[in-house]
C-alpha cells in the first residue's frame, strides 16, 4: 500500500524538476551567456582589425562564415564600427550581408531539390535552413560585401588611390577569411575533412584576435598578451603538448617576435602540470613568463607584461573551473554506479563489502595530490611575503658598501695631490668625516654631485672631478654586480629546486597512497555480513597507511563508533586514530560517503629552545630556532646561525629558517627546499660587497616509524641520549649559501621512546671538536630533568665558559605517544 501510494505522488507531479536537472539547466544557461559574450567580443575584434589602405575584411568574413553566433557577432561588429571612421556605411554592409543571407535561405529552401525533401512545414524548413547555405555563397556573399564596401568608401573619399588599393586589399582577403573561419559552421565534426575545418577556424580565429588586440587596454591591462595566454592554455588543455605549444608559439609571434619564446616555454611548463591541476598549471606557466619577461625587459615587465600575464592566469582557472573542466560527469556516473551496487548489496543485516581497487581510490588520490600541492602554493606565496621585507637590500649596495667605495675612491685619487699633506694631517678629522658622510649620501642617492661635497674641500681639492667620477663609477659597478654575472646561473638553481620540491610531493603521493590489496581483502572479510552497511573497504599508503570505508547511509559512518573502530582494529596490524578520521562526500546523487581513519602516532615529543645573543651587539642574536609539526605525521626542528654578527646575521637566519618552515609545512621534500635557500642566499650575497650564508641543523622525524634524519650544512653536533650511552652526530659540511651545489651532510637514525636529543649552535662549543662538560652534563642531567630546565642549564653553562658567541639550543624527549 506505501508503495503504490508513493508512485501515485511521484507521477502526480511530472513537471517537478530533480535537483541534478537544475543544475543542468543553471549550467546550460551560464554556458549560452558566456558563449555569447565569446563571440560578441570576436566581432568586436574581427571588426576594429584594420590592415594597410583602411582594409577591414575580417568583420565581413566572420559574418559570412558564422550560423548560430551571428546574432551575437553582429552585436560586436555593431560596437566596433562606431569606433572607425564611416560607421554608417560598415553598418550598412553588415545589415546588407544579413539579407542577402536570408534571401539565399528563401532561395534553396523554394528549389525543387528541396521541395522533394520537405518533410516539415514550409516556415519550419526554412528556419532549418536559416544562415546554412553552402561555402561557396557564402564565399560569394563575403565578395560582395566587400566590394560594396570598398566602393561605398572609394566614392566618399574622392577615388583616391589610398582607398582603391583599400578595395582590392579587401575583396582578396575577404573570401580567404570565409574559408578559413568555415569551421564555426561545422556543429559536430565527425569525418577528417571537418576536424580539420574546425581546428583551422580556431587557430586563425585566436590568431586574429591576439593581433586585432594589440592596440586595446583595459583598465591598463594590455589585451594582447593576455588573450595570447589564455588562448595558449586553453590549446594546451585540449590538444597536448604537442599541438599545444606550437600554436603557443605562433600566438606569441602574433604579439611581439620578442615574446614568442615566452609563450611556447609558459606552454610547455603549463602542458607538463595541466594532467595533476589547472591552478597549478596556470601558475607555473604564469611564473615561467614572469621570469622570461624580467630577463628580457626588467623591472620594466612590471607595468606592462606582468599585469596581462596575471589576469589571463587567473581568468583561465576561473574559466576552467566554471565552463571547460572534463571529467566531473564520469566521475559522477560512476559513484552513482558505485551507489547503487552499495544500495543492490544492502538487504538488512546483511551487506556483501568488497575491497576497493587502485581505480576506485583514484578520487582519494586526485583529491589528496591537489589538496598538497594547494598547500605547496599557498606556502611559495608565504615565502614572497617574506621576501618584500628583504627586497630593500636586494636592490642596491648597502651604507657600509658605499662607505667602502668613498673611502677607496679618496685614497686612488689623493695619491700624489699636492695638498695630500693638509688633507691627511692637519685636515685629517675633517677629511675622515667627509668620507663617511659621502658614503651615506651615495648609499641614498645613488650618484654624487660637486654640491654634495662641504665647501672647505670643493675649495681645497683640485682632483674633486676625478673624485666624484670614481665613486659614481664604483658605485654603479655594485649595483649590476648581480644582473651582470649570476642571474642566468641563479634562476637555473630557483627552477631546480622548484622541480625537486614538486617531484617530492608527486613521488610521496604515489607511495602514500597505494592500496594495499591484502589488508584490504582481510577488512572487507571481515565488515561483510555486519550491521553497519559498508559497501567498500581499502587499506592505503606504505609509509602513513590510511583505511577508506564507503557507505550509502551517512549515519553509518558519522560518527565514529567504537565497534567499528574496534572491528577494524583487529583485522589490521597496526593502530587507529579515531580522533583523526574525515567523513567526505563523493556523491549526492545518489549518495555515496567515504570515512578516512589514519594511523595513529607511535611517538610523541616534547620540547624546548633557548637563545641568548652574544654581548655587544644591542641583544640581537644571529641565531634562529623553530621546532614544528609537519603534516602526515612529520616532526622537525631547525637551528640556523647566520654568518657574522648583528643584523645581517639575524636577517640570515630568520630568512632561512622560515622559508624552510614553510616549504615543508606545504609537502616539500628537505633537498628542494634547502636547494632554494641556496639560491636565495647566494643571490642576497651577490648583490652586497659581504657573504651571505648561515648554517642550517636540521632533523625530520617520523611519528609513525620512529626514523629521524638530521640535515647539517656547516651546523654544530648534535647529541642523542639513549639508556646512559650518549652519540654524536657529525658532518664536516660548508654553511649554505657559499657553493654553488648545497653542501649537505644527512645522518639517518632510528628514535625510540626514551632518547633525548640536544641541537645546538655553535656558540655553545665555541668551535671546539670536544665539549667534556657538555658531555658530563648530558649524561648525569639530561635523563631527569625537563627539555626547559636542561635547555636553560646548557645555555647559562656556555655563558660561564666565556662564550661570546650567539647561543641557541634545542633539547627534545621522545615519548610514547
Amino acid at each position: 500500500m506505501n508503495t503504490t501510494t508513493k508512485e501515485t505522488k511521484t507521477a502526480g507531479n511530472p513537471h517537478e524538476l530533480s535537483q541534478a536537472e537544475k543544475e543542468q539547466k543553471t549550467a546550460a544557461l551560464l554556458g549560452s551567456v558566456a558563449r555569447g559574450l565569446f563571440f560578441a567580443a570576436l566581432g568586436y575584434l574581427s571588426g576594429i582589425l584594420t590592415l594597410p589602405f583602411g582594409a577591414t575584411p575580417f568583420g565581413i568574413a566572420i559574418l559570412c562564415a558564422a550560423d548560430r553566433q551571428v546574432p551575437f557577432l553582429f552585436i560586436g561588429l555593431f560596437l566596433s564600427a562606431r569606433h572607425l571612421p564611416n560607421p554608417v556605411l560598415r553598418l550598412g554592409t553588415y545589415g546588407l550581408i544579413l539579407l542577402l543571407r536570408v534571401l539565399l535561405c528563401f532561395v534553396t529552401a523554394n528549389s525543387p531539390q528541396a521541395r522533394k525533401k520537405q518533410k516539415k512545414s514550409p516556415l519550419g524548413e526554412i528556419l532549418s535552413r536559416l544562415f546554412a547555405e553552402s561555402l561557396w555563397l557564402r564565399i560569394t556573399v563575403s565578395i560582395l560585401g566587400a566590394i560594396f564596401l570598398g566602393l561605398m568608401l572609394l566614392i566618399r573619399g574622392d577615388f583616391l588611390f589610398y582607398d582603391l588599393y583599400g578595395l582590392l586589399l579587401s575583396t582578396l582577403l575577404a573570401p580567404i577569411g570565409v574559408w578559413a573561419f568555415s569551421g564555426l559552421s561545422v556543429r559536430s565534426p565527425a569525418t577528417k575533412k571537418e576536424r580539420f575545418r574546425a581546428v583551422l577556424s580556431e587557430l586563425a580565429l585566436s590568431v586574429m584576435a591576439v593581433y586585432a588586440a594589440r592596440a586595446l587596454t583595459l583598465w591598463g591591462i594590455s589585451i594582447s598578451p593576455a588573450l595570447a595566454l589564455f588562448l595558449s592554455l586553453a590549446a594546451v588543455k585540449k590538444y597536448g603538448l604537442a599541438k599545444g605549444v606550437p600554436v603557443s608559439a605562433l600566438l606569441g609571434l602574433t604579439v611581439s617576435p620578442s615574446l614568442a619564446p615566452l609563450f611556447a616555454l609558459a606552454a610547455l611548463g603549463a602542458a607538463v602540470l595541466m594532467p595533476l591541476s589547472v591552478p597549478l598549471a596556470s601558475t607555473v606557466a604564469l611564473a615561467i613568463g614572469i621570469a622570461y619577461g624580467y630577463d628580457l625587459r626588467g623591472l620594466g615587465i612590471l607595468t606592462g607584461l606582468f599585469p596581462a600575464l596575471l589576469t589571463a592566469s587567473l581568468l583561465f582557472s576561473v574559466t576552467d573551473k566554471l565552463f571547460l573542466h572534463i571529467g566531473e560527469k564520469r566521475t559522477a556516473e560512476k559513484s552513482k554506479e558505485d551507489a547503487a551496487t552499495a544500495e543492490q548489496t544492502k538487504e538488512g543485516s546483511d551487506t556483501l563489502c568488497q575491497p576497493l581497487t587502485e581505480a576506485d581510490t583514484a578520487s582519494l588520490r586526485l583529491y589528496e595530490t591537489d589538496r598538497r600541492l594547494r598547500r605547496l602554493r599557498e606556502g611559495l606565496d608565504a615565502i614572497s611575503r617574506e621576501l618584500a621585507a628583504y627586497s630593500d637590500d636586494l636592490t642596491g649596495p648597502n651604507e657600509s658598501d658605499c662607505s667602502l667605495v668613498c673611502e677607496s675612491a679618496f685614497h686612488t685619487c689623493c695619491a700624489g695631490c699636492p695638498d695630500h699633506g693638509v688633507c691627511y694631517g692637519e685636515k685629517k678629522r675633517e677629511t675622515r668625516e667627509e668620507m663617511l658622510r659621502l658614503g651615506g649620501l651615495l648609499q641614498a642617492k645613488g650618484r654624487l654631485e660637486s654640491a654634495d661635497v662641504i665647501l672647505s674641500l670643493r675649495h681645497r681639492c683640485a682632483r674633486l672631478p676625478d673624485l666624484l667620477d670614481e665613486m659614481n663609477h664604483h658605485a654603479s659597478l655594485c649595483l649590476a654586480a648581480t644582473d651582470r654575472s649570476r642571474k642566468a646561473e641563479l634562476f637555473s638553481e630557483d627552477y631546480q629546486g622548484m622541480a625537486e620540491l614538486v617531484g617530492g610531493v608527486t613521488a610521496s603521493q604515489a607511495e602514500d597512497f597505494c592500496p594495499d590489496g591484502a589488508l584490504s581483502a582481510s577488512l572487507s572479510d571481515a565488515l561483510t555480513h555486519t550491521c553497519y552497511g559498508i559497501c567498500g573497504a581499502a587499506v592505503v599508503g606504505t609509509r602513513r597507511r590510511l583505511v577508506c570505508l564507503r557507505s550509502a547511509d551517512r549515519m553509518t559512518l558519522e560518527p565514529l563508533s567504537e565497534e567499528l573502530l574496534s572491528l577494524c582494529a583487529k583485522r589490521l596490524p597496526f593502530p587507529l586514530d579515531g580522533k583523526g578520521a574525515t567523513l567526505h562526500i563523493l556523491s549526492h546523487e545518489p549518495p555515496l560517503y567515504e570515512l578516512r581513519i589514519p594511523e595513529a602516532e607511535g611517538l610523541a615529543v616534547r620540547y624546548a629552545c633557548r637563545s641568548s645573543a652574544a654581548e655587544g651587539e644591542h641583544a640581537l642574536c644571529g641565531d634562529t630556532t623553530e621546532l614544528f609539526h609537519g603534516e602526515d605525521s612529520l616532526f622537525y626542528a631547525c637551528i640556523s646561525d647566520g654568518m657574522g654578527s648583528g643584523r645581517e646575521a639575524a636577517q640570515t637566519s630568520s630568512l632561512s629558517v622560515k622559508l624552510l618552515q614553510k616549504l615543508l609545512l606545504g609537502g616539500g621534500e628537505v633537498t628542494g627546499a634547502l636547494t632554494l635557500l641556496n639560491s636565495l642566499l647566494r643571490h642576497r650575497g651577490s648583490s652586497s660587497l659581504h657573504e651571505c650564508s648561515a648554517t642550517v641543523d636540521l632533523m625530520k622525524l617520523d611519528l609513525l616509524r620512529g626514523r629521524a634524519s638530521f640535515y647539517k650544512c656547516g651546523a654544530a653536533p648534535t647529541y642523542i641520549l639513549r639508556e646512559g650511552s650518549l652519540v654524536k652526530l657529525r658532518s664536516g659540511t660548508l654553511p649554505i649559501g657559499i657553493m654553488k651545489k648545497v653542501d649537505m651532510g644527512s645522518i639517518p637514525c632510528d628514535i625510540a621512546p626514551g632518547d633525548v636529543i640536544v641541537m645546538l649552535s655553535d656558540g655553545v662549543t665555541q668551535g671546539k671538536e670536544e665539549s667534556p662538560w657538555l658531555f658530563d652534563l648530558l649524561q648525569t642531567r639530561a635523563p631527569n630533568t625537563k627539555p626547559d630546565q636542561l635547555a636553560a642549564l646548557i645555555l647559562n653553562d656556555a655563558k660561564k665558559r666565556g662564550s661570546i658567541d650567539d647561543i641557541s639550543v634545542a633539547v627534545l624527549k621522545i615519548e610514547s605517544a
